[in-house]
């Protein structure tokens, strides 16, 4: 992340607010799905905190800028250096985040947005790896 925050810190991106707006609706999406999987109701929480979605989601505004512009940096190194991962590597992360799921809530799993989050998490890792590797 240190390598990320030098990279974004030293280009010139300007964001679409579309892409910030994306990422807060990501980041409310994955505060629901936790708060959830912990067995909590979503309304009930946002009572205990005492906020609103859209509180949050204004709240969010600079990290949800910050990791647009994270994503888009690891997506053009990804391009300039050619990193794909593997349909076995894209099947295997699939498969495990499937395993996560209940029962009765695999059947509502779109697959093929599955296998595109997998190849995004992947293609991601890959660019890491490539960064934190000394020349």
């Amino acid at each position: 992340m240190e390598i990320l925050e030098k990279i974004s810190s030293a280009s010139k991106l300007e964001l679409p607010e579309i892409l910030v707006e994306s990422e807060k609706e990501k980041m409310l999406a994955e505060l629901k799905s936790s708060i959830e999987n912990m067995g909590l109701e979503w309304q009930k929480y946002l009572g205990h905190v005492q906020k609103t979605e859209d509180l949050l989601r204004k709240e969010w505004a600079a990290e949800a800028g910050k990791r647009a512009s994270y994503a888009l940096i690891l997506r053009e190194i990804a391009n300039a250096e050619k990193i794909e991962p593997t349909e076995k590597e894209i099947n295997a992360e699939a498969e495990k985040m499937t395993a996560r799921f209940h029962a009765h809530d695999k059947n509502n799993i779109d697959t093929e947005r599955l296998k595109d989050y997998a190849y995004g998490i992947i293609r991601n890792e890959k660019v890491f790896q490539l960064l934190e590797t000394p020349n």
